[in-house]
């Protein structure tokens, strides 16, 4: 479950993410679910020339022993 809000906010920082190059079309996704399963499902679904990932911006040890979905 997510915390009330918590949803909203995360979609107003996301959209708040833009190219500097106007001319470049963007759509952002908020997905919940099995990572890998979610951007196989999206990819499948999309005529998208890119998809791009975020990470959490761990490093160091904790990014090698968590790992990153995005790698």
């Amino acid at each position: 479950d997510v915390p009330t809000g918590e949803t909203e906010q995360m979609t107003v920082r996301l959209e708040h993410v833009q190219p500097n190059d106007p001319s470049v079309r963007v759509a952002h996704r908020l997905l919940r679910g099995d990572p890998a399963a979610e951007i196989v499902k999206l990819a499948d679904g999309t005529a998208a020339d890119l998809i791009v990932l975020g990470t959490h911006g761990r490093g160091g040890l904790a990014r090698l022993l968590m790992g990153s979905v995005a790698e």
